[in-house]
């Protein structure tokens, strides 16, 4: 029998996996900023999070910042990642945003990425 604490760092390490199959692919597009990483991070997380589901639910946002580059992840669809956008610092305090997407209707999502640079 599966011990449920293995089953449960599966499913976690399969949702990680799934971002960061996405960001292999080719971006499907990137945005530079005079804004700062972290400007532009937690201004995408503030409007991605405004954004319903079907049923009305909130859209569920996970931010995480390591040395300085902010990884943003949507996930629907049960869990998968399905919207990604990491945020890069640059030289002179910019940065650059690079976003990947699996789904279509993607329009206020990269509206928000664009508002935020």
């Amino acid at each position: 029998m599966i011990n449920k604490y293995a089953l449960v760092a599966l499913l976690l390490l399969l949702g990680c996996a799934s971002s960061d199959d996405l960001m292999r692919n080719k971006p499907d597009l990137v945005f530079r900023s005079a804004k700062e990483a972290q400007s532009v991070a937690t201004c995408i997380a503030e409007h991605w999070k405004t954004y319903a589901q079907p049923g009305g639910e909130t859209v569920p946002v996970m931010m995480r910042e390591m040395l300085g580059t902010y990884t943003l992840t949507v996930s629907c669809n049960g869990g998968k990642s399905c919207k990604v956008a990491e945020v890069t610092p640059a030289l002179d305090k910019q940065s650059k945003t690079t976003m990947y997407t699996i789904a279509i209707g993607e329009g206020s999502y990269i509206s928000a990425v664009d508002y935020c640079q």
